[in-house]
């Protein structure tokens, strides 16, 4: 449970970088969805073993073919 905020933290890191575009907690605290923009599995593999606990958990890499999400940059034409 220590590492849960080193988590939170780290992840909330690589959105703030543009390497993790969303994520997703289960309500019972069992599964985590992470969308990562990588050029290939290896960097998505090298990107998941920076997690804190990334010792605890199993994953499944499902390539995109893109990712729509509900927050869009405003854009000013001035």
């Amino acid at each position: 449970m220590k590492l849960v905020p080193l988590q939170k933290d780290h992840i909330n890191n690589l959105v703030s970088k543009g390497i993790v575009l969303s994520y997703s907690l289960s309500l019972d605290r069992t599964r985590l969805w992470v969308n990562i923009k990588a050029k290939s599995e290896e960097e998505i593999k090298d990107t998941l073993s920076t997690f804190p606990l990334y010792s605890y958990f199993k994953y499944s890499v499902f390539p995109l073919a893109f990712h729509a999400s509900g927050f869009m940059p405003s854009v000013s034409m001035n």
